[in-house]
């Protein structure tokens, strides 16, 4: 979907001139102070210059996170900002904090996602800007990822769907991109889309749902761009039944808006359900094996 009054070409242009990059970035106290040194660090080794961090911090944090952002971000000229909450409101309110403060910025041409504890490769951000200019169809990027859980070893390749139309009926079952490694133009949030702060989980999948039934092309990058931390916990937060229906109900609507949903998909939907309900040991077993969550 392009901007009322404009073609592909002049956004294109507006891009390519003003291609600022605001890497959002949420922190709390419960966050690891080394992993989120890493994650800094790895935004701050990037090869593409334009880059600015916004990081938006979901409360008071502890001392040695604040030391992070005392060492890493350039705070004193401006061009890195911090924001902060007066209490802990989730992701999807920090996240959409940081975006309408990087509207407020008319340099700044795309919205990158970063999680504070993995590490994004150094041409991560001038490979996806770089597949933007030569695409100005696609409106929202991702890559694949590296899933790993101790430092530099590698526990799992992860690949997505490249194309558009592969990512949409891929999204009937599975997430279409991995969220951190996500690039998004401006665009798309002057448009009204945010997260969506009102469900406790899923928030990315839902906005992502909603980009492809409005009308916006998504694509993702086929390389490696970042590393991906299982952390402890990992499966467990994707535990429960009231989870587990929540998410089949939302890929329902939409396969329905998206005028894909079969008789084929309920049977699909349920596996989910019963996979989503089932004890830990065996999520980890078929997600090591198998990869079918």
């Amino acid at each position: 979907m392009i901007p009322p009054g404009q073609d592909r070409a002049s956004i294109a242009a507006i891009d390519a001139k003003e291609a600022d990059t605001a890497v959002l970035l949420c922190v709390h106290r419960g966050a690891n102070a080394a992993h989120f040194d890493e994650a800094i660090g790895s935004m701050k080794t990037q090869t593409y210059a334009r880059m600015r961090l916004f990081v938006y911090c979901d409360g008071p944090l502890t001392d040695p996170l604040e030391d992070v952002l005392q060492r890493r971000l350039d705070l004193t000229d401006g061009r890195d900002i911090v924001l902060r909450g007066s209490r802990s409101c989730g992701l999807p309110t920090g996240l959409n904090t940081l975006i309408d403060h990087a509207l407020a910025t008319p340099a700044i041409a795309f919205m990158a996602r970063m999680d504070a504890d993995d590490i994004s490769v150094p041409t991560r951000l001038a490979i996806q800007i770089g597949f933007l200019h030569d695409n100005p169809d696609v409106s929202a990027v991702g890559s694949w990822c590296i899933e790993f859980s101790h430092p530099g070893t590698a526990d799992f390749y992860k690949r997505l769907p490249v194309k558009h139309q592969e990512l949409a009926t891929f999204m009937l079952y599975r997430s279409p991109f991995n969220h951190p490694t996500v690039v998004l133009r401006r665009h798309v949030f002057e448009q009204g889309f945010r997260y969506d702060p009102s469900l406790s989980q899923m928030q990315d999948y839902d906005l992502w749902s909603r980009l492809v039934i409005g009308g916006f092309r998504i694509a993702n990058v086929p390389e490696f761009l970042l590393w991906f931390r299982m952390e402890a916990g990992f499966f467990a937060r994707r535990a429960g039944l009231r989870r587990a229906l929540s998410e089949v109900r939302m890929r329902i609507a939409y396969a329905k808006s998206a005028e894909m949903l079969r008789g084929v998909n309920y049977l699909r939907y349920t596996s989910l359900l019963l996979l989503r309900i089932a004890p830990v040991w065996v999520r980890k077993l078929l997600y090591r094996h198998l990869r079918s969550v």
